[in-house]
């Protein structure tokens, strides 16, 4: 599964919606080498992905620390977690190779990971950001269950 970013993900903060942007292209190209199987290459753009998520991550969480915003909890948690699932897929590919990235289903997971977390958390940084309601969750991802 391919995401798109769309206007829905934006929180009105331009730094951070590039972020995002650049963060689902790099999403995309990860789930492209995956399909076609080639080794380093996931290595390189797993690396990659984790790298522009952290960036993203850390100039989301400040922007609510400085507005004193108490979700920032939440959404910290949220980004370690996600952080702490790419670490442990590139301990799985090294160990496994591309296989445990397939059977993790890493091609369509992250692209909806990243479709709940900014339906479900990036309200306040919206609203933060002067973007006003909530992005809404898109609709191949409200017939998931989301926890």
């Amino acid at each position: 599964m391919r995401i798109q970013w769309h206007s829905g993900h934006a929180v009105g903060f331009p730094s951070i919606d590039s972020q995002q942007q650049e963060l689902v292209r790099r999403v995309n190209k990860l789930g492209d080498a995956i399909r076609a199987g080639r080794v380093e290459e996931v290595a390189a753009r797993l690396d990659l992905v984790r790298g522009a998520a952290a960036v993203q991550f850390a100039e989301e969480e400040a922007r609510l620390r400085a507005a004193g915003d108490r979700s920032l909890v939440r959404h910290r948690h949220e980004h370690l977690r996600l952080i702490e699932d790419l670490d442990a897929l590139a301990d799985a590919l090294a160990a496994r190779g591309v296989d445990a990235l397939r059977e993790a289903r890493v091609a369509s997971w992250l692209p909806a990971w990243i479709d709940v977390h900014a339906a479900r958390t990036h309200r306040e940084l919206a609203a933060l950001g002067g973007r006003g309601p909530a992005p809404s969750l898109p609709a191949r991802v409200a017939a998931q269950r989301v926890p």
